[in-house]
């Protein structure tokens, strides 16, 4: 699971903060998709893309933790892997148009 990912990637050995950290991780999937990131890229934790996994644990080590000197440092890394998604062919949709056709018909 995601969450087991994320707590070991925090260094997190209790399972005490696993609603904090799965707000991060839902708050996380949240800005990807406001910025534009596509659902399939982000829905299905079994086929996630491993740039997106990446993602979402630098969004969780920059709100984890009330002193986290590192904080400023995650965020920019987080900010950092979501423009390159949002630019990468990735998140290109397998449709041209805007009515959802391949922008070849008529």
């Amino acid at each position: 699971m995601l969450i087991d990912t994320v707590r070991k990637a925090l260094r997190v050995t209790s399972t005490a903060t696993d609603d904090e950290i799965q707000v991060y991780i839902d708050a996380a999937k949240a800005d990807m998709l406001r910025i534009g990131i596509r659902d399939e890229l982000i829905r299905d934790e079994a086929t996630m893309h491993p740039m997106v996994k990446h993602a979402i644990m630098c969004y969780c080590a920059g709100s984890y933790g009330l002193e986290n000197t590192d904080a400023a440092r995650y965020r920019t890394s987080y900010y950092r892997i979501v423009t390159n998604l949002a630019n990468s062919t990735l998140n290109e949709s397998l449709y041209d148009g805007d009515d959802g056709t391949d922008g070849d018909t008529p």
